[in-house]
């Protein structure tokens, strides 16, 4: 795995299961020179990213022939992130100072947070979608105890209504195209 932040993959590092497994500090846009790997997990990151085109072109380079690509990021449709969007950086580092309330920890764009963002970038990149499906998402502002279990709660009602819908993050398996 690659993560700009070193206490996020010091952290993988520990928690790592697999011994072949491997967690390097690095840039997505500019990453080392790996050789091909069979699959790569993108988990809430298309969110931060200003040029979705570009990183899925270097997710393409890195997989090998028929690699999977497997995406699951928040939907800019989703009620709960509306606050994220309008939220500049500076605004959370003040919440986060005088209250120690963070909204978001780094900067937002949502340039490939919709359904049809995605195909059309994942599209130009010669990524083919083989699945898509909505699932419900916990935004990570909920990710305490405390309000994970109220989240769960509802995420219980949610599920049991069939309203996944309301708060929809997108998964995607996507396939190098030959």
């Amino acid at each position: 795995g690659i993560d700009a932040d070193a206490h996020e993959i010091k952290e993988a590092n520990i928690r790592k299961n697999r011994t072949d497994a491997r967690y390097i500090v690095g840039d997505l846009m500019d990453p080392p020179i790996l050789p091909p790997v069979d699959a790569i997990l993108c988990m809430h990151v298309m969110e931060h990213i200003k040029n979705p085109k570009k990183l899925f072109d270097v997710f393409s380079r890195q997989l090998a022939p028929d690699g999977k690509l497997l995406i699951l990021t928040s939907n800019r449709k989703n009620p709960l992130y509306f606050g994220n969007a309008l939220c500049p950086l500076w605004v959370n580092n003040w919440l986060k100072q005088l209250f120690h309330l963070e909204i978001n920890r780094t900067q937002l764009f949502y340039r490939a947070n919709t359904e049809k963002e995605l195909r059309r970038v994942l599209n130009d990149s010669k990524l083919g979608i083989t699945h898509l499906s909505y699932c419900l998402d916990i935004p990570m502002t909920l990710h305490s105890t405390p309000y994970r279990i109220c989240w769960l709660l509802l995420h219980t009602f949610l599920v049991s209504a069939r309203l996944t819908r309301l708060f929809p993050m997108i998964a995607i398996i996507c396939q190098k195209e030959k």
